[in-house]
């Protein structure tokens, strides 16, 4: 409101005027007097200057009908204008974050594409993937290598971080989910305390993999990306046991030196991150 047209001052009475008796040549009349006191080229003092810019900013609005219209409704329904200075004010914050939320959203698919990618070009980098577009042309079901990469690709079941953008995936979508993303955590977080902290009850086969990703540290797209035969292992030796784990890593431990590469890093890395999981019936 103190924004608006002369702010918490009357217009009318900047100019010496009441709002009943003021007509266009009157308001014309006094703003050429106050300007001989007034103008900065008669008064150079700061105070002219101030008063200067009141007696323009009230002439402007008094002397264009339009705008004197304008503030005859203002001073009869100032509630009117302070609602519309709200629904101003809010709207010009909801461009904002719109616009935000906007950039956001664009930049979120352009990661997830560009994951999405990466691992499709590691995946035609790959030997066995080669030799299988290779097989598909000589058998003639496919007509070139391109067409064979893409009827390959389609019946790949890609893991979800790098899967091609779905608009589901897209951040207002993940930003609406989000109560419920957090109330299924916390679900999840009572039940595994309950279940197997307070009643030592054994794992489900789906909490044995949480269990192993706990006790490694690995989310779970690095758990996507550990090979099947290498996950089934885990899984069947129950490597969330403190005891088994150490013994697995022992075994990796010799198997890394033999191989090398990539599994002394993934052994590293076990041992890196390694946190006790939740006590079984067994460690006992």
């Amino acid at each position: 409101m103190d924004t608006l047209f002369c702010g918490k001052e009357n217009c009318y009475k900047v100019l010496g005027l009441k709002r009943d008796d003021a007509k266009a040549s009157q308001i014309k009349k006094n703003y050429r007097n106050l300007s001989l006191e007034w103008h900065p080229d008669r008064n150079q003092s700061e105070e002219a200057k101030k008063e200067w810019l009141r007696l323009s900013n009230a002439y402007e609005i008094l002397s264009n009908e339009t705008k004197r219209e304008e503030y005859h409704d203002f001073l009869d329904h100032p509630e009117n204008w302070a609602r519309g200075g709200i629904y101003a004010a809010q709207s010009e914050v909801g461009v904002v974050i719109f616009g935000l939320l906007a950039v956001a959203t664009a930049l979120h698919y352009l990661n997830m594409r560009l994951n999405h990618n990466r691992f499709v070009q590691r995946i035609k980098e790959n030997s066995e993937f080669k030799e299988s577009v290779a097989r598909l042309v000589v058998a003639e079901k496919a007509a070139d290598p391109k067409e064979a990469e893409k009827k390959l690709l389609e019946e790949i079941d890609f893991p979800k971080h790098v899967r091609k953008p779905r608009v589901l995936d897209l951040l207002p979508f993940q930003i609406v989910k989000l109560p419920y993303i957090i109330g299924k955590l916390c679900f999840d977080q009572i039940r595994w305390q309950v279940r197997y902290t307070w009643l030592k009850k054994e794992y489900t086969v789906d909490d044995e993999i949480i269990a192993i990703q706990m006790a490694m540290k690995l989310s779970e797209a690095q758990w996507e990306q550990v090979p099947e035969k290498e996950r089934e292992e885990m899984i069947e030796r129950q490597v969330w046991d403190n005891q088994k784990r150490e013994e697995y890593l022992r075994e990796k431990t010799i198997e890394q030196n033999r191989r090398g590469g990539g599994m002394r890093k993934r052994v590293n890395r076990m041992k890196k991150n390694y946190v006790p999981p939740p006590v079984m019936d067994g460690d006992m």
